[in-house]
């Protein structure tokens, strides 16, 4: 490392070392680092705009709490994309029970996604929620690895193995995921 260049410079894993012993400097360097494509994670599985902030906190929390587990031989970002993706797992299935249990649908259910924003052209934004609604219809299974590909950027591999599946089975889960939002997306 060069000696001035600081934390900001530090591969993942010198940092992750400093972090698991305590380092909260060397840890918000990650949370900088990954937090960003750790909120793209959650928002590409359904979680709205107005919650992605939460998620991503709470991925980050249990992320800072597992960091002794963490296997320095991993990748950071996929690691901490397969937390995010957790979170978000978790924040629908209890978006999920409070539908069942109150009847209610949260204020937070996508209208807030729907409405666009002032300056952005009315098209694209029409576009835009017509994928994220064409990707909340997918299943878990088949949104995940395009949400953790096409929306966090990680390989194929990475994606993999923050899913715990084979790089086979992400592949095809990816091309069936896809074939599915193309017939979602079909002009009627």
């Amino acid at each position: 490392m060069n000696p001035g260049a600081g934390p900001e410079a530090e591969p993942d894993a010198a940092l992750v070392e400093r972090a698991a012993r305590g380092d909260a400097a060397a840890f918000a360097v990650l949370a900088r680092r990954h937090g960003p494509r750790m909120a793209r994670t959650a928002r590409g599985m359904g979680v709205p705009a107005p919650e992605v902030e939460d998620v991503t906190q709470a991925a980050l929390v249990a992320a800072w709490r597992s960091l002794l587990d963490y296997d320095l031989r991993r990748p950071f970002a996929s690691w901490a994309c397969a937390i995010a993706a957790n979170k978000a797992r978790d924040w629908r299935r209890h978006r999920q029970r409070r539908r069942l249990w109150l009847d209610a649908e949260p204020l937070d259910s996508g209208a807030a996604a729907a409405v666009a924003d002032a300056g952005q052209d009315p098209e694209m934004a029409e576009a835009l929620r017509r994928v994220a609604a064409a990707l909340d219809r997918l299943p878990g299974h088949l949104r995940e690895p395009l949400v953790l590909t096409a929306v966090s950027g990680l390989s194929y591999a990475e994606a993999a193995q923050a899913l715990g599946i084979s790089v086979k089975a992400a592949e095809t889960r990816i091309r069936r995921a896809r074939d599915q939002l193309a017939r979602l997306l079909e002009p009627r």
